[in-house]
């Protein structure tokens, strides 16, 4: 006979027997554990608590005995495990009812993601014996702080969500209203976008960079621009469709789309023209070890395209997430010849110092440092020593978001390379850049500039 000891006790009184995952009890305690660190962290404030109801189990149980849904409901919590993080947590709070704890999520809506995951892997039919078993999933969603700030408080709002998500056939349902709006509309991109770029919906534009070195402004380069020609929205603004698209695996196939284009247009206007032409790489593409195997392929699909014509483009947060993989991926890409740019440079958190370790040949200055800066003697000052410093680790300088005569001549004066703004132009179709190519910057007669 053998005995129960005091830890296996503990063990057994926060999980469930059948399952062996946390039980009620645990949810209680482990979210308030949860919100407690929220409450601590600044920059990891947000939780995310999902109730799924499983229902049709009491059918599958009469006819087919408890032992099938008991082994059902089993396969359908590895299901769900498979769509969520290590870092998140499930339980079971009640017989066919799960929660879930989405830890450490940076927007709220992100949880609308996993919970439509939840029920599209639950609704794929089994089969037993001949016959075909479905299981249904309603989702309720609740979100810390916005739906309550404590334990009890997020458990109710979920669970009521729910049961709502039922009544409704929704298979998810956020507490908030507003906020479901949002994600729902952010759902119905996402599944569109799968569409996009087989159906040819995408396209690049070119916004000009213009060198102001010289006695003249001349036009060396553009940075290609995603856009997104939806058939029944019309123009989504890339702010919101890429957004989306960074929260899943889409943005690799949009950064591979726009790479190869990109090569493409760059092999096609070098024959006439000298310029370069640099795009922006999302976190989860610079980070995959594989990235300059795709550059290369890029490159080799264009033989004589010089590698240099095309200029990775890294937030400056983003190289500072792990900068140690970013220093090893960026000298991966130099030795296949590609220069690496860091954009919105000073808005994130890393020294000036960091700059000399960054093997990056151009740093991008965001255009938050311009904004007014022809009526501002101290944000002239501040913006003349950033720029010195950059300038000094012999890194090229762009500075973004120009928008009159003024601030072009501010930054010539402070030593600036180049520039680009809405002064020059707008973000433009290949076919536009091409004919202001040829007939140079006095072609870029954009109704915004000013004089």
């Amino acid at each position: 006979m053998s005995i129960a000891t005091p830890r296996l006790l503990e063990h057994q009184s926060i999980t469930d027997p059948l399952t062996g995952l946390y039980n009620r009890r645990s949810l209680e305690e482990m979210l308030a554990v949860e919100l407690d660190k929220a409450r601590r962290s600044r920059a990891d404030g947000r939780r995310v608590l999902l109730f799924v109801s499983l229902k049709n189990f009491k059918r599958v149980n009469q006819t087919y005995g408890h032992h099938i849904g008991d082994l059902l409901l089993e396969h359908t919590i590895n299901r769900i495990r498979d769509v969520v993080r290590t870092t998140d947590i499930i339980f079971r709070f009640s017989g066919a009812v799960l929660a879930v704890l989405l830890t450490t999520i940076s927007k709220s809506i992100d949880g609308a993601v996993v919970a439509q995951k939840i029920a599209d892997e639950v609704a794929v039919p089994y089969q037993y014996r001949g016959s075909v078993l479905t299981i249904e999933s309603y989702t309720g969603v609740a979100v810390y702080p916005d739906d309550g700030r404590d334990a009890q408080t997020l458990i109710q709002k979920a669970n009521s969500s729910s049961v709502d998500a039922e009544e409704q056939g929704a298979p998810f349902l956020f507490y908030d209203a507003d906020m479901h709006h949002r994600a729902v509309s952010r759902m119905e991109i996402l599944s569109d976008l799968h569409q996009a770029i087989a159906a040819g919906e995408l396209e690049l534009y070119y916004h000009p960079i213009i060198d102001i070195t010289g006695e003249a402004p001349r036009i060396v380069g553009a940075e290609a621009l995603a856009r997104w020609n939806h058939p029944t929205r019309g123009r989504v603004e890339p702010d919101e469709f890429i957004q989306v698209a960074e929260g899943t695996r889409m943005i690799a196939a949009i950064d591979k789309w726009a790479l190869f284009h990109v090569a493409a247009q760059v092999a096609e206007w070098m024959k006439e023209f000298d310029l370069f032409v640099s795009m922006n790489v999302s976190a989860h593409e610079f980070s995959d070890e594989f990235l300059p195997d795709v550059v290369s392929s890029a490159l080799d699909h264009h033989k004589g395209l010089d590698p240099s014509r095309i200029r990775i483009e890294i937030t400056e947060r983003r190289s500072m997430d792990d900068p140690d993989s970013a220093i090893e991926q960026m000298k991966a890409l130099k030795e296949i010849g590609v220069d690496l740019w860091i954009d919105d440079f000073g808005t994130g958190q890393s020294s000036l110092t960091y700059l000399k370790q960054l093997p990056a040949a151009g740093i991008k200055i965001d255009r938050t440092f311009v904004d007014g800066l022809e009526s501002s003697a101290n944000d002239q000052r501040y913006l003349a020593g950033i720029l010195e410093s950059v300038r000094a680790r012999g890194k090229l300088v762009i500075v973004e978001g120009v928008t009159c005569a003024s601030q072009v001549e501010i930054l010539k004066g402070f030593g600036c390379d180049y520039v680009q703004g809405y002064y020059y132009s707008q973000p433009m179709t290949a076919q536009a850049f091409r004919r202001i190519l040829a007939d140079g910057i006095d072609g870029l007669a954009d109704p915004c500039r000013s004089t």
